[in-house]
């Protein structure tokens, strides 16, 4: 007895997504020639947008940060401002749209472990601030990994790294 595939939950219509952006960009390269307005970007565009924020913001990755809100934001703002760079040869909108989403989503998480470091390298070296034990712990540990991850070694050249190798006590 075979078992019956679930079908796939296909919230976002490639090939019609990919029309109606590709119809869109027809009518920014006329306004461009003629030298008016953009057009504004339609409402289905604009829903397929929403939609990927939305069922991104759904993954293990990203749904249990606080600020999910802020995220999703970022990417539809992202999304509406660089949805004239579209490229009609890849007929894949959704994955387009899911690669901008993405990056917005890691750089406001960037943004925001930066924004704690700030706060709590400042509250740490403020004395007239009483933090518990534990909270100090977890207060230096991400300063400690904030500061870890910032700083970067030199790239060695070509020569650096041959001369490393014939020194090293292996060889």
């Amino acid at each position: 007895m075979a078992i019956a595939k679930k079908p796939k939950n296909n919230y976002i219509n490639n090939p019609e997504l990919h029309a109606q952006l590709v119809k869109h960009l027809e009518g920014i390269a006329k306004a461009d020639a003629e030298g008016v307005q953009r057009p504004r970007c339609p409402d289905s565009i604009g829903l397929a947008i929403w939609l990927v924020a939305e069922n991104l913001g759904k993954k293990l990755n990203f749904c249990n940060y606080t600020f999910l809100e802020e995220m999703k934001g970022d990417a539809r703002e992202n999304c509406i401002k660089y949805v004239h760079t579209y490229n009609p040869k890849y007929k894949n909108p959704h994955a387009w749209l899911t690669k901008i989403t993405w990056q917005a989503f890691v750089r406001r998480i960037q943004r925001e472990q930066k924004e704690q470091y700030i706060k709590y390298k400042l509250s740490s070296s403020d004395p007239s601030i009483a933090h518990t034990p534990e909270m100090h712990q977890h207060m230096s540990s991400i300063v400690e990994k904030f500061e870890k991850k910032s700083v970067k070694e030199p790239k060695k050249s070509g020569l650096e790294k041959f001369t490393e190798d014939e020194s090293s006590p292996n060889n």
